[in-house]
């Protein structure tokens, strides 16, 4: 390993319904040019160790149609690092339309404990 590493990855999470079907889940949603870096080259090449990698069950809301589920992406770090995280529908949670029920807030924690804003 040499000094110093940067790892970027977009989050994916779910895309809203249609009218006529659910939205599919564990996207990248309106994302180009961008990658989902497989498990095993992220643990080879960083000092980093994935403890989850699933979709977030029932977090797509409630409607005739759901929105797709979101992401679970645990990391373990293995050397000291600084992390930014840039992501949305924390505070504000994804909007139902036609009656359905909004989707659930996205989190983001840290040693378990929500992280601040």
């Amino acid at each position: 390993m040499r000094d110093g590493w940067t790892y970027y990855e977009t989050i994916g999470g779910g895309q809203g319904a249609s009218p006529t079907a659910p939205g599919p889940s564990g996207v990248h949603v309106g994302m180009s040019n961008t990658r989902n870096t497989p498990i095993e080259v992220l643990e080879m090449e960083y000092p980093l160790r994935v403890k989850s990698y699933a979709l977030r069950r029932g977090s797509g809301g409630v409607g005739r149609w759901s929105g797709g589920e979101g992401v679970i992406r645990e990391f373990e770090a293995l050397a000291p690092m600084e992390a930014s995280i840039l992501a949305e529908r924390r505070r504000h949670a994804p909007r139902s339309a036609a009656g359905g029920r909004d989707g659930a807030h996205g989190s983001t924690c840290l040693n378990g404990a929500p992280a601040r804003p």
